[in-house]
């Protein structure tokens, strides 16, 4: 039952126990914390398990090494790291840094490794099977090397299978190359290694950016807006809904992408007790109509997973600037 925030405030913040939240509005937050029995943190991309409504995919960034998938059971609090799956590429770890991760229809994962051009390393689209062994990279053009920055690929999602699969992965900040106030979204469709690229207008010119995306099916997404502060410090931590067109461009000028407000997390976080202070990162929507969010902690296991039960009324169709 969601806890009466006015009269228990001081209470929570003594005991620190509070589960769920009730917010103005039609949404509605809760958060649990997260275990495992070994090391683990800096969580930073998420997706929700396919067959059942009880199981995410969380992956770990730079702050930890050896990339892996761990794997969630949230059926009770805390939710529990279970599992996690190695990567391995020709039996030896890769050298990623890993910031999302989606599962496939058709079975194994495809994640967003953002790029570290002090250390020579690509932005990379990594297909790996269910074991985690490495079937494929996907690197970006090379037309878009020049203007690259250290802030990359931040995060992904599947639309689609078979011959119909498209990876859509943002970018964290804007490039040398994208006019003031918007940042990139790309599109990989598989079946014939085609890039597509768009424009997302930013809420502000300076500090804000996109930490995750999630598929809501048929080129509709959900993306996670944010600055890079912690909630207490934070101005924009916002979801919007966008639709992908099935045109795209390869170069600029790039397709300018409406967007609609779904949630403004700031609104409803500013009551929420349990410990959530880390940056967001991660964001899934799963099967059941649920709404999953995960807040980074840079590799000190304390992360926390929000949950947002019934999402406000969601667009069918977002208009596209053409």
């Amino acid at each position: 039952m969601p806890c009466r925030i006015a009269a228990l405030l001081l209470l929570a913040s003594l005991l620190g126990a509070c589960d769920t939240l009730s917010t103005a509005g039609d949404a509605t937050l809760s958060c649990k914390p997260i275990h495992a029995d070994f090391p683990w943190g800096a969580l930073s991309g998420l997706t929700a398990d396919e067959s059942g409504p009880d199981i995410l995919y969380a992956v770990h960034d730079h702050n930890l090494p050896d990339p892996e998938i761990y794997v969630l059971d949230i059926s009770s609090s805390p939710a529990l790291i279970k599992n996690r799956i190695l990567l391995r590429r020709q039996g030896r770890s890769p050298d990623y840094d890993l910031e999302g991760v989606a599962q496939r229809t058709g079975g194994g994962f495809w994640l967003a490794s953002e790029g570290k051009p002090g250390r020579g390393l690509p932005n990379l689209l990594v297909h790996v099977d269910d074991e985690g062994r490495v079937v494929d990279e996907v690197a970006l053009p090379a037309s878009m090397t020049p203007n690259k920055t250290k802030a990359g690929f931040e995060g992904i999602a599947v639309d689609g299978s078979g011959g119909e699969e498209q990876v859509v992965a943002v970018f964290q900040r804007s490039w040398r190359d994208d006019p003031e106030g918007l940042l990139k979204i790309a599109r990989y469709r598989v079946r014939d290694k085609q890039w597509f690229f768009y424009h997302y207008p930013l809420d502000a010119k300076k500090g804000a950016g996109l930490s995750a995306i999630t598929s809501l099916g048929n080129n509709r997404f959900l993306v996670l807006e944010r600055d890079n502060r912690p909630f207490f410090k934070a101005r924009i931590k916002r979801i919007y809904a966008i639709t992908l067109p099935d045109h795209g461009a390869t170069s600029s000028p790039l397709t300018v992408l409406n967007k609609a407000l779904i949630l403004d997390l700031l609104g409803v976080h500013n009551q929420l007790l349990c410990g959530a202070s880390g940056k967001l990162e991660g964001m899934s929507s799963s099967k059941d109509g649920k709404l999953y969010l995960i807040t980074d902690d840079d590799g000190k296991g304390n992360a926390r997973l929000l949950e947002v039960p019934a999402l406000p009324l969601i667009p069918g169709h977002v208009e596209i600037n053409d």
